[in-house]
């Protein structure tokens, strides 16, 4: 859970920035970057507006017997955007999309791979731990959190969801101490690079 840790943790800091700043401040400070500003957990900053992409609110696609909806892929492409700081445009919206989409897919193939594991289950208490450990690591409460991304336009379902699923996997597939492992500020970058790419191909939105 590293990556989430971190990624999350910049996506704190891009809504605490606001996109404009992002786009143009200097580099914070290690200090400044990873710590929230005590008086925001009790009055937040107004948060940025979310994106403005149109999706169909229909089907968009089945993973066997799981749906993927509109909805569920504007959730991720929020969540996507605040993790990467990555500010959208007409050029990068398509491959925005188009990860969103895969990460959507692959989620759902790891829910449905879980299901056959009865005994592999994920709590809601170790869901919250795993988020107040995300929050701590940014110097904020889990609530103020939370509240954040909700101001992102990112449901607090969706984090949960992303969350469990991700820690089910890890038990799964790495066992007990993959959780513990760390990944560096490349990770980002290359996310970042890879979107940045994408947006030089021609590419169509779901639906055109």
């Amino acid at each position: 859970m590293g990556l989430q840790r971190y990624l999350t943790g910049v996506a704190i800091a891009a809504l605490l920035a606001g996109p404009a700043m992002a786009q143009t401040a200097p580099p914070a400070s290690p200090a400044a970057a990873g710590t929230l500003n005590p008086a925001a957990e009790s009055a937040p900053p107004a948060a940025p507006a979310a994106p403005a992409f149109q999706l169909s609110d229909g089907i968009l696609a089945t993973v066997n017997d799981s749906i993927i909806t509109g909805f569920d892929l504007r959730q991720r492409m929020l969540l996507l955007i605040a993790m990467t700081q990555v500010q959208p445009t007409p050029e990068n919206i398509p491959a925005i999309q188009q990860q969103a989409l895969n990460a959507l897919v692959d989620e759902r193939l790891q829910v449905q791979e879980l299901a056959n594991y009865e005994d592999l289950v994920v709590s809601d208490e170790r869901v919250e731990e795993e988020i107040t450990a995300m929050a701590q690591e940014v110097g904020a409460s889990p609530q103020a959190y939370v509240d954040f991304l909700s101001q992102g336009g990112i449901r607090p379902a969706t984090l949960r969801e992303q969350v469990r699923t991700q820690i089910g996997w890890s038990q799964l597939v790495g066992g007990r101490f993959q959780s513990r492992a760390r990944v560096s500020r490349a990770a980002v970058a290359a996310a970042m690079r890879q979107i940045s790419e994408a947006a030089t191909k021609k590419q169509y939105l779901i639906g055109e």
